[in-house]
């Protein structure tokens, strides 16, 4: 699969990646994220990301018109925003249509241990849906885990929601919290993760036919996933952008996680919350049937007229199984984005709050890379670029600018992409508010380090300022 080389240049920005460059403020060299609603007339604030917005489709349309035509724009990078009334509303439908066929659920969970299992599928659509906002997980308001105080055996178990990493934090809370500047107002905090209806399956069962049901009615439908909708009319409006589709199920899982689950009972205590475990079998990652929809979604992505799918999942296997099922379907010009050194990290926070995606329970690190696991990042890309993406990933950026380089030095010939994420976003952008520092001269230190470090795709959230000349960031 590394050996073909088309789709890696079948875009006059795909080109332009493959050139070799070194200014740091090249139009096509940024990409903006956009959060992607599924009430196609409804604009959004998202109170812990300053200036960043949920659209709609037809309001993504306005939004963009003048950034792609004025100020030169030419890429995107798409996230659909589920809603947990339609996860309900769906669920409770196909709870009484058994008909709902599960053969390709059966027919991936079944296939050998490779993870690419050769299925073939018919696209499908349809249209409507609304939308509503859920706050991110947390303990309440005064609840404390029994079993946060004190090592426990099991406590490095990577799926359980307090353990040894986030004893930290839960002191700073139960202490007060942090305190602004001296001589300076605290700035406006970025509002913790909270407790909610979702959790209250914490202590339920976890089924993979469930969410089989849900991925294909919301993920693979144009009425639940807006990027669906979105794609056809950003290519007739904007011919020339490059359309990039986030490729993961967690928006549309029962569970939040960025894949399906082996059927299984989360046990708890009595007072409902996940018990610690030592073992990860009590949480059985269904890795083969995650990437056999991870492909499915890919698909319905290109069907729509996508030039770049980015699966940022971290299944193992996925990129093989996308490519393969790309090309089958006749879309062997689509490229792939890999996410391929995407580690666990503190900085998604406004990310999953602005997406409504955070999990259930436990959290991601037992498919997202060790922050501290450089051997593990470079094995991953090496995996990623073998069996066939075209361009690489490190998330977040500014932590992880070593990994940057370690990639360059191995892989000369593959682009590099860094995602700028919320939280450094945020940080900066709060920073800036409170007078710490100067948000121009610190953006354009990012970006100059982002440079220095090798990556050649820009993925932030400032791409509209950087576009409209807001800030100086022009080398000397």
């Amino acid at each position: 699969m590394s050996s073909n080389l088309h789709q890696a240049q079948s875009h006059d920005i795909l080109r332009s990646w493959q050139s070799q460059r070194f200014d740091i403020n090249h139009h096509k060299d940024f990409v903006l994220p956009m959060f992607i609603g599924n009430d196609d007339d409804a604009v959004e604030p998202i109170d812990s990301m300053p200036g960043v917005f949920r659209y709609g489709a037809n309001r993504a349309l306005e939004y963009l018109e003048p950034l792609v035509y004025s100020f030169g724009l030419r890429s995107v990078l798409l996230f659909p925003v589920a809603t947990k009334a339609d996860k309900m509303k769906l669920s409770a439908e196909t709870k009484n249509n058994a008909d709902d066929s599960d053969e390709d659920d059966d027919a991936a969970s079944n296939s050998s241990d490779s993870p690419n299992s050769e299925r073939s599928y018919a696209s499908s659509s349809s249209s409507g849906g609304t939308r509503e906002v859920m706050p991110e997980r947390l303990l309440n308001d005064g609840e404390v885990n029994d079993e946060v105080s004190k090592p426990a055996v099991g406590s490095q178990n990577p799926f359980l929601n307090q353990n040894e990493e986030e004893h930290h934090l839960l002191a700073c809370e139960q202490g007060g919290g942090i305190e602004g500047t001296p001589n300076r107002p605290s700035p406006v905090p970025v509002p913790p993760p909270r407790a909610n209806e979702h959790n209250a399956r914490a202590g339920g069962n976890v089924s993979r036919k469930e969410d089989v049901r849900l991925i294909k009615g919301m993920a693979l439908k144009d009425k639940y996933n807006p990027v669906l909708r979105l794609i056809p009319k950003l290519r007739v409006k904007f011919p020339k952008l490059l359309i990039i589709c986030d490729v993961c199920l967690c928006a549309f899982t029962s569970t939040g996680h960025c894949c399906l689950f082996e059927d299984h009972v989360k046990a708890t205590n009595a007072s409902g919350q996940a018990l610690k475990h030592g073992s990860l079998s009590y949480f059985p990652i269904s890795n083969n049937t995650s990437c056999h929809y991870l492909a499915m979604l890919s698909v319905e992505y290109a069907v729509r007229g996508c030039d770049v799918v980015a699966p940022s999942d971290m299944m193992d296997g996925r990129i093989l199984t996308i490519r393969q099922k790309l090309n089958e379907n006749g879309f062997n010009r689509v490229a792939i984005l890999s996410y391929s050194a995407k580690f666990a990290s503190a900085f998604y926070g406004p990310f999953r709050q602005a997406t409504n995606n955070a999990p259930e329970f436990g959290d991601r690190r037992a498919y997202q890379l060790p922050p501290g696991s450089r051997a593990l990042a470079i094995k991953a890309v090496k995996r990623d670029i073998e069996q066939g993406a075209d361009f690489v990933m490190v998330k977040p950026a500014g932590p992880y600018l070593d990994i940057v380089r370690d990639i360059s030095e191995r892989h000369p010939e593959i682009p590099i992409a860094v995602y700028q994420v919320s939280g450094e976003y945020s940080m900066l952008k709060v920073a800036a508010g409170a007078g710490v520092l100067d948000l121009n001269l610190a953006l354009r230190e990012m970006l100059t380090a982002f440079r220095r470090s090798g990556a050649t795709i820009i993925i932030s959230y400032f791409t509209p300022e950087l576009l409209k000349g807001e800030f100086s960031v022009a080398s000397d």
